[in-house]
């Protein structure tokens, strides 16, 4: 994928995620703070309810009549600004007493004039039946088909018929919660515009230097890859100077790396109770295990034999096996392939199987190489 196509997905992936967390987050912010709101000021209300309330019960422990005080209250909130909020009085049959407006007094509610629904809680019911219930109630008032609502709270004055209530425009609230909203969109644009920009720069940043990574390790595995080669074409190379020279064990006596003694063309050990003479040139390796040296042929066979590697290493043509590590002794005619292991090691494998891997070392991998080229 060109790096202008894996920069414009980035850039999208991140805007479309950005977006999804901003629609969650403002509507459960907006959602949030609009219950909060309502709550506070159903709160409000209702102390406020309570506060005129109580004051109208004492004026009539004073002694005052209950027109008196009627009027009184009337005179008090009479053309007051109704907009935002509002105190009035019913009584319990549902009839207003007191209003800002005075042409309202006398008016009915009926059962189907308004709903009281709760802010919490999904209960329901008329205003009519707050009322004549005669109890402190209170929630969110809406009047039918028309969509104006509001906040209400009914408190009742002891010892009489009536019903203080004070009311609370949604308007007002509604204007509260527009610039809020506003303000936490603003917020989230600005802050979304922040994190993809820093988060695109971010991933430009970490996949350049991947980038660079991988092209490094590119570069390296294309030279190993190619080393590997090498030395696997010196491996052919190697057994085909060893064959064309007509090398082997029956004809080729050479002095070992002490000097003076004859590689050995034959060795001698017991299948059972029988002698057998295995022909060094038939030998793929030679294994030891738990102090035991076993000698694998190419032929599959595998026999035991009392000497050590290290013995077995003195007598052996050089020119012909390599030791790999203190398990294996290997013939040029029973490797098949070389590979790479880890950073610095190398693999082998030899034909037939070895019980276990075989692994040259860091510091024997020279060695073996030179050992290709010889």
């Amino acid at each position: 994928m060109k790096k202008k196509y894996l920069s414009i997905y980035t850039l999208l992936g991140l805007l479309i995620t950005v977006i999804a967390i901003i629609s969650v987050a403002e509507s459960y912010l907006f959602s949030s703070t609009r219950q909060h709101l309502l709550l506070a000021q159903l709160e409000t209300s209702r102390r406020e309810a309570r506060e005129v309330g109580r004051l109208l019960e004492e004026q009539l422990a004073d002694g005052n009549t209950a027109a008196t005080v009627t009027e009184n209250l009337q005179r008090s909130i009479e053309n007051t600004d109704s907009q935002s909020g509002f105190i009035c009085m019913y009584d319990t049959t549902g009839k207003e007493l007191c209003h800002p407006d005075r042409s309202r007094i006398g008016l009915m509610v009926t059962e189907g004039n308004s709903q009281i629904s709760g802010l919490s809680e999904n209960t329901s019911q008329s205003l009519f039946n707050v009322l004549t219930q005669g109890e402190p109630s209170g929630g969110l008032r809406t009047f039918g088909d028309r969509r104006e609502s509001e906040i209400i709270y009914v408190y009742p004055v002891q010892g009489t018929g009536w019903m203080v209530a004070a009311h609370a425009n949604l308007v007002a609230i509604n204007s509260q919660l527009d610039n809020l909203r506003n303000k936490f969109l603003l917020t989230h644009i600005i802050a979304g515009i922040l994190i993809i920009t820093f988060s695109f720069f971010l991933v430009r940043f970490i996949g350049g230097r991947y980038e660079t990574a991988l092209e490094s390790e590119k570069s390296q595995l294309q030279e190993d890859l190619k080393k590997l080669s090498l030395l696997n074409a010196d491996l052919e190379g190697y057994r085909e100077r060893i064959e064309s020279m007509n090398v082997s064990l029956e004809k080729k006596e050479t002095e070992d790396n002490n000097g003076g003694a004859v590689n050995r063309k034959r060795i001698l050990t017991y299948w059972r109770d029988e002698l057998v003479s295995i022909p060094v040139k038939n030998v793929a390796f030679f294994y030891t295990q738990e102090s035991a040296t076993h000698i694998h042929c190419r032929d599959g066979k595998v026999y035991t034999h009392n000497d050590s590697l290290d013995e077995l290493m003195k007598q052996l043509d050089i020119a012909l096996f390599f030791r790999a590590n203190r398990q294996f002794i290997v013939s040029i005619h029973a490797i098949d392939k070389i590979f790479r292991y880890g950073k610095n090691q190398l693999k082998i494998t030899v034909s037939p199987d070895a019980p276990e891997v075989i692994l040259i070392s860091k510091n024997n991998a020279a060695t073996f190489r030179e050992w290709l080229n010889s």
